[in-house]
């Protein structure tokens, strides 16, 4: 499983990828990029609903976490249908 994110940190520089559905109510895009970890405009929906913190992963980790995200009984798949509803 993909690991887990924290909240922005401007010292840190990895690259990580949002991999869940996209929510236009909040200008979260599926397959969106960001720096420093989970931006701040997604923090209040992290909060509502953490299963989302989930579906930012290591931008290295983006083939796998596509693959256990199609995959049936996975955590991952998991994370991203409760987000979904």
């Amino acid at each position: 499983m993909p690991k887990r994110i924290q909240a922005a940190d401007p010292n840190q520089s990895d690259q990580i990828i949002y991999v869940g559905a996209s929510i236009d109510l909040i200008g979260l895009q599926q397959f969106a990029v960001y720096r420093g970890g989970i931006p701040d405009f997604a923090q209040d929906a992290v909060k509502a609903c953490p299963d989302l913190a989930e579906l930012f992963v290591p931008i290295e980790q983006l083939n796998q976490a596509r693959r256990d995200i199609q995959r049936h009984g996975s955590a991952l798949r998991a994370y991203y249908l409760n987000a979904r509803s």
